[in-house]
């Protein structure tokens, strides 16, 4: 399990400045992800509207059926660029520490193993930071990733 950055994304002007402010809101997420584990267990009066996928819960933030939307730092910021006329905005990035990992059928611990030694060697050997600097350069390093 690592930390994940995840931002809160809303257009230009919008009242949201922080979490605080999505009481109340109708809020975009992904079903069944991070993002929407951590808005209904952080802001409960939230109204969750889940979507099936990155695309359609945009759709909402630009077309206004939402006001917000939780997502992953990296596609928050690449929507920021790749849809000017939306005139999107970053409102809040944050690293949460909701539990998430890879899944390996129960028993399994051949496989288990060897992602547990893979990811000790890519992380030991700076791999993981330099892809980490590579792709998510405004993301924070997770504390235990830094080599």
């Amino acid at each position: 399990m690592r930390a994940i950055s995840l931002s809160i994304q809303a257009k230009q002007g919008t009242p949201v400045t922080d979490e605080k402010g999505l009481a109340g809101k109708r809020v975009a997420v992904i079903q069944a992800t991070v993002g929407d584990h951590w808005l209904t267990s952080t802001v409960p009066t939230a109204q969750a509207m889940r979507f099936p996928d990155y695309a359609a819960a945009l759709t909402a933030l630009k077309t206004g059926a939402v006001d917000a939307y939780i997502l992953d730092q990296s596609i928050a910021e690449k929507n920021v660029t790749d849809n000017p006329d939306a005139k999107l905005v970053v409102v809040k990035s944050f690293v949460t520490d909701v539990p998430h990992g890879f899944a390996v059928k129960k028993g399994n611990s051949a496989l288990l193993g060897k992602i547990d030694t893979g990811l000790k060697q890519v992380i030991s050997d700076g791999t993981w930071l330099k892809l980490h600097q590579q792709f998510l350069p405004t993301a924070p390093v997770p504390a235990g990733f830094q080599g």
